[in-house]
C-alpha cells in the first residue's frame, strides 16, 4: 500500500521480473551493484527483488547524503546502475560521467537527458527461474558514529534468516500489517518493514 496505490504480489512479481529484464539489459549480472537513491516507493521494492532475481547487490542510499558522501560511496561500491528521483539527478550523472565504464542513471518520474526514464527499464519481461544465490545480496553503510563509514554485505540468506525469526519472534501473520514509518534505505526499513512483510 503507497498512498492510492494497491499493489497485489502477482502484479509486484511481474514488476520484479520486467525490472530484472531491463537491469540484464544495461549490463547487470550476478554480482554486479545497483545503487538505489530513493525515498520510500515501489519502485524501491522492485529494484530490490530484481536484483534478488539477478543475484546482483543492492545498495540503498540515502536521498539526503551530501555530494562527497554519495561520491563516496559509489565509488567504493562501483554500480553498473543507479536508480533515482528528484533533486540529486543532475549530481548523480556528474558522478556516473567520471566513472569507468560510465553507469547508467534512471530515473523514477521526469526523466532528463542522459538518463533512462523507469518506465523504459519495465518494457520487457524475459526472466527465467534461478537458484538461490549464494553471493552477496546486499550494501549497507554504517553511520560512521565510530569512525568513517564502513561498508556491511549481507547474503540473500542472511536476509531470509533475519526475516524469518522477526516474523516468528514477533508472531506475525499474513493477516498483519506492517506499518512502515522509517526509511526502506536504512537497516530496519529493509529488514523489520520490506522483508517481513515479503515473508
Amino acid at each position: 500500500v503507497y498512498g492510492d496505490e494497491r499493489v497485489r504480489y502477482e502484479e509486484l512479481l511481474a514488476r520484479v521480473e520486467c525490472c530484472a529484464t531491463g537491469l540484464r539489459k544495461r549490463g547487470v549480472g550476478e554480482g554486479d551493484c545497483v545503487a538505489v537513491v530513493l525515498r520510500n516507493c515501489p519502485e524501491f521494492i522492485v529494484t530490490f527483488f530484481a536484483c534478488a532475481t539477478l543475484g546482483a547487490i543492492f545498495l540503498p542510499l540515502n536521498p539526503q547524503y551530501k555530494k562527497e558522501e554519495l561520491r563516496r560511496f559509489l565509488r567504493d561500491a562501483e554500480p553498473r546502475v543507479i536508480i533515482s528521483a528528484g533533486p540529486p539527478i543532475s549530481l548523480l550523472l556528474e558522478i556516473a560521467s567520471g566513472q569507468d565504464p560510465e553507469i547508467h542513471v534512471v530515473v523514477v518520474g521526469n526523466s532528463v537527458p542522459g538518463t533512462i526514464p523507469w518506465a523504459a527499464l519495465l518494457a520487457e519481461r524475459q526472466v527465467s527461474p534461478r537458484e538461490a544465490h549464494s553471493g552477496r545480496a546486499l550494501y549497507l553503510y554504517t553511520s560512521g558514529s565510530t569512525d568513517t563509514y564502513k561498508r556491511v554485505c549481507c547474503t540473500q540468506e542472511n536476509l531470509y534468516w533475519e526475516a524469518r525469526n522477526f516474523v516468528e519472534t514477533a508472531g506475525l501473520s499474513a493477516e498483519d500489517t506492517i506499518l512502515c514509518t522509517i526509511p526502506l534505505f536504512h537497516s530496519y526499513g529493509i529488514g523489520n518493514c520490506l522483508l517481513d512483510a515479503a515473508y
